[in-house]
């Protein structure tokens, strides 16, 4: 008998149920004054990142996203995993809080910064948020993107809609912002506010529709205009 041999990018994932607990990814991106990216569309290894970064050429951007409402969140943060002051996972918690569940399961790649950062959320997400019942984390397949899709989405979105912000304020100021201006942090929290309250899902509905239960009401002006 011949024996045929498959030769696949990685498993096959087979199509699966939605979780009872919703799920809440994480992930690392880059600002470069091209736009948002990858670490591997980078092409540098740590210490190379880390120069860049003290340069001003790099800044480190947090994403969290909720696969069941579709919220996704973008933070520049001051380094990678933990920070003395506490300040990325207190970003985090917020971003737990902000969609109302009060279960869920924080899955990450395997990254020793970004798993670091996934259980400091854990011992304090049922302290800290009071409506937090239960925090779990759930770990992606090893060596395999794709098991973090949905989280991958939310990168894809947030990258493409800040990318088109940065290009409409650059010429509304008439110069190009470097991205280790404090402007650049601030245009990625607009960035997720929008992607939250205007941008529609496939059923139609905005994240802030399907957490709130209501449109965003509020009136926005372009980033950078008075």
């Amino acid at each position: 008998r011949h024996r045929y041999v498959r030769r696949g990018r990685g498993l096959h994932h087979r199509a699966c149920t939605t979780s009872l607990v919703p799920v809440v990814g994480l992930d690392y991106v880059f600002l470069t004054n091209a736009g948002v990216v990858l670490k591997e569309e980078l092409k540098m290894d740590d210490d190379q990142i880390s120069a860049a970064r003290q340069r001003g050429e790099l800044a480190k951007c947090l994403v969290v996203r909720c696969h069941a409402s579709k919220s996704c969140f973008g933070h520049v943060i001051p380094c990678k995993g933990l920070d003395e002051d506490g300040i990325v996972v207190d970003m985090m918690l917020q971003d737990l809080e902000w969609p109302g569940h009060t279960r869920v399961i924080i899955k990450a790649d395997n990254e020793p910064a970004i798993q670091a950062l996934a259980r400091r959320a854990i011992e304090l997400a049922t302290i800290e948020l009071k409506d937090m019942d239960q925090v779990g984390k759930e770990d992606p397949v090893a060596y395999d993107s794709m098991t973090n899709g949905g989280t991958e989405i939310g990168v894809s979105l947030l990258r493409g809609l800040f990318r088109t912000l940065q290009l409409c304020l650059e010429p509304r100021i008439d110069r190009q912002v470097p991205v280790d201006r404090p402007v650049v942090a601030w245009l990625m929290e607009h960035t997720s506010l929008l992607l939250n309250a205007v941008v529609r899902g496939s059923d139609g509905l905005t994240a802030w529709k399907r957490v709130r239960g209501r449109s965003f009401a509020q009136p926005l002006v372009g980033f950078g205009e008075k």
